[in-house]
């Protein structure tokens, strides 16, 4: 129903007032004095004494019309105007899409009041898209849980929205209307520096999930009929590796190894069979290996103890890996290698001329150290 309002009723309030000027002369016109035909001195006192009693106003009409054209006066000063029907003032709640659906369950005893009270239901992307009153369960309890890596799993992720910019959109959007913001405080959900935000503002945060990161580090085929690949899982506290072995390998879509919705390929190309992992933004080549890793160790007699060592150090290192490296100890060099490593105390010319052909910049071994300066 329409309101009345007027904007300034104290200055309506003081024009009114003047209405009582025109009300106080009309109270205090008197009638014309009669003529006495006695001219005696106490006829005359009586006779005033009688016109100040009978004071009555004369011209009611004149008086009406003064007293309105005043009263109008003060209502225009007090600038009235007609109030229509004003929508509510309704409340909104900000649910982002990072929220897993276990995460909001802990907050839905709260949600649901704020539904019942008239709050509605947007999501915290671009464009705070309204969710209809007759989807608002589905939204929060079908949502899809991040789970273990699912949201960064394997190799490549979405882009994360900036919540700060979000945020700021909803509070100019809805200006003077209460803001219940739902969403995980992750750090990379927060870029670039905080907006004032109004107190209208109220956080309501998720509970927090572990950032994980689940990948493909590396994979090998000892045989044919043998395919074993290395998990690397990454979590705040630290990173842990798992072997998992399949059997006879084929073309196409391997059993789920990473989390929905990465997928992992087996494809041998080119006598080079590699593991294409599918993730959400891009897709990366795992090489398979099909040879076990070799180990050569070169050393001379004078460094043959030394050489023990190494030997079994690697050993002791190989009884860990995902394959056992093959690991040969001979005093001749091999023919061809993918990486030369040098060894200090190399004396021998034949070192010396290996290692300044070879490595000997990069390690810096077949060179004379340089004698300490005296003071």
């Amino acid at each position: 129903m329409p309101a009345f309002n007027l904007q300034h009723p104290t200055a309506g309030l003081l024009a009114l007032l003047s209405v009582l000027v025109p009300v106080a002369i009309y109270l205090w016109n008197r009638r014309p004095g009669r003529v006495v035909q006695i001219g005696s001195l106490r006829w005359l006192e009586t006779a005033a004494n009688r016109r100040l009693r009978s004071l009555k106003p004369e011209g009611l009409l004149l008086l009406l019309v003064r007293a309105a054209t005043l009263g109008l006066l003060a209502l225009a000063l007090a600038e009235p105007g007609w109030l229509g029907q004003v929508p509510p003032r309704r409340g909104q709640i900000l649910l982002s899409p990072a929220a897993s659906a276990e995460a909001v369950s802990s907050l839905r005893p709260t949600l649901d009041s704020l539904l019942r009270q008239g709050y509605q239901l947007r999501e915290l992307r671009p464009g705070l898209p309204l969710v209809a009153p007759d989807s608002q369960n589905s939204k929060l309890t079908g949502r899809s849980a991040p789970g273990p890596g699912s949201a960064q799993a394997s190799v490549g992720h979405l882009t994360p929205e900036n919540v700060w910019a979000q945020v700021q959109q909803a509070a100019d959007s809805f200006p003077n209307r209460p803001l219940v913001v739902v969403a995980p405080l992750a750090l990379r959900n927060f870029r670039g520096t905080r907006p004032m935000l109004p107190a209208s503002v109220t956080w309501r945060p998720t509970p927090a999930t572990p950032d994980s990161v689940v990948q493909v580090a590396a994979a090998w085929q000892p045989r044919p009929d043998s395919l074993l690949v290395l998990l690397a899982h990454s979590t705040e506290t630290g990173t842990t590796f798992r072997r998992v072995r399949l059997g006879r390998p084929s073309a196409g879509l391997l059993p789920r190894l990473l989390p929905a919705p990465s997928e992992v390929r087996y494809v041998a190309a080119n006598a080079q069979p590699v593991l294409q992992v599918t993730g959400p933004a891009q897709t990366a080549t795992i090489p398979v290996q099909t040879t076990r890793p070799r180990f050569w160790i070169s050393a001379d007699a004078p460094h043959a103890a030394e050489a023990r060592v190494w030997k079994a150090a690697l050993r002791a290192a190989g009884s860990v890996a995902p394959v056992t490296p093959e690991i040969i100890l001979s005093s001749s060099l091999p023919t061809s290698a993918d990486s030369v490593a040098g060894c200090s105390g190399c004396k021998t010319a034949r070192y010396q001329r290996s290692c300044n052909s070879g490595c000997g910049r990069a390690c810096g071994y077949g060179r004379k150290p340089r004698p300490p300066e005296r003071p």
